[in-house]
């Protein structure tokens, strides 16, 4: 582009700042002192940002866990005008662990005014988005009188277990965090509350799985979001103990015949990548996935056995065979799933934005 040096800046969350323009002029003579040695003087340095306004926050949390150290909980408020509260550890400062959007309640409690509560019809990221999408593979989940049981490994702030909740009432969900503080934090900051379909548990998520094995449970669907503390390692999610051949049947085991895993892999290493895709393969016949063009983010599919999914006539709206429809008939049979699943969704709260079906495209079978 022409350029020979970039200088990024990073506004500090303790400091209050007026506007883009005191921004740039605060740093003017900084930006100068770096310019590289080639600089002619009364060129314009251009200064490029992810908005015209820088917006608001305000820390309403900070905290210490001691598996995940420092935190902080925000409320920023964004150039559209809405409100997202995000939780930030601050051994990486530039990375939203979790965020949800707030909203006006409804009503308001006496004479006071009106309250921002969580949003739950809100999913913060694209991989949230393809895990609701994937339980088209389950014709359970677009039966609404069939009971479905789900084990959540990775808590977080509980963004994907509230949606879940609030729904897709047929779902009893138990998630799994190993660190307690942020199962506080989910608990008092996210909206994330318990009843008889919802649970959250303290614990280590490969012992939790192998616990339940031994008592004898059967599960439609386990999830794994949890991040790894061990930066070396290539992979930061999930960790590389819950991805062995050795787990992987743990969790088999886990699931019924007619199952579903879902798991979110982030993993900048190839071969790494490639490798555990192959672990799993060995354990599971039929292995999915659903890459993202602006997200390191892979969403993978594994199921115990071929599902048996409706087969419908791929048409366009006038009757004709749709060309470039999908071919793998799982996937027509997926297709159909979650056009069900995404009109029950809508059914159950009309105010739901997030579009299941288009996070089809791309859905496809790992090549052994």
């Amino acid at each position: 582009a022409g350029f020979e040096r970039l200088v990024v800046v990073s506004l500090s969350r303790h400091h209050t700042y007026v506007d883009m323009e005191s921004v740039k002029q605060e740093l003017s003579l900084k930006v100068m002192e770096l310019a590289p040695p080639g600089y002619k003087e009364g060129v314009q340095i251009p200064f490029l940002s992810l908005g015209e306004d820088i917006g608001s926050r305000t820390v309403v949390c900070e905290g210490h866990s001691e598996l995940s150290g420092d935190y902080i909980v925000e409320d920023v408020v964004a150039d559209e005008g809405q409100t997202f509260r995000r939780l930030i550890f601050t051994s990486c400062p530039n990375v939203i662990q979790s965020e949800a959007r707030l909203k006006l309640e409804g009503k308001k409690k006496g004479k006071g005014k009106k309250k921002h509560v969580i949003d739950n019809s809100y999913l913060a990221s694209h991989y949230y988005v393809a895990m609701v999408t994937g339980l088209g593979f389950l014709n359970s989940a677009v039966n609404k009188n069939e009971r479905l049981s789900c084990v959540l490994i990775g808590l977080g702030g509980g963004g994907l277990p509230n949606f879940l909740h609030q729904h897709i009432p047929q779902m009893e969900i138990n998630s799994v965090d190993i660190d307690p503080a942020i199962v506080e934090v989910a608990r008092k900051w996210f909206g994330y509350q318990e009843d008889q379909r919802q649970r959250a548990h303290v614990a280590d998520g490969i012992k939790f799985v192998q616990d339940a094995i031994k008592q004898g449970q059967k599960k439609d669907i386990v999830i794994l979001d949890v991040d790894s503390k061990d930066r070396t390692t290539g992979m930061s999610c999930p960790p590389l103990p819950f991805v062995t051949p050795a787990f992987m049947t743990s969790v088999k085991d886990l699931l019924k015949d007619s199952g579903l895993l879902m798991i979110n892999v982030v993993c900048r290493d190839d071969k790494l990548k490639n490798q555990v895709f192959q672990d799993i393969q060995e354990v599971f016949p039929y292995v999915y996935t659903k890459d993202f063009t602006d997200d390191v983010n892979t969403v993978l599919y594994a199921l115990p056995s071929q599902p048996v999914l409706p087969d419908p006539t791929y048409r366009s709206e006038t009757g004709g065979k749709k060309k470039g429809g999908p071919v793998d008939p799982l996937i027509r049979g997926l297709s159909a799933n979650v056009s069900v699943l995404q009109k029950n969704i809508k059914d159950s709260n009309s105010s739901v934005s997030v579009d299941l079906v288009e996070m089809l495209q791309g859905i496809q079978l790992v090549n052994r």
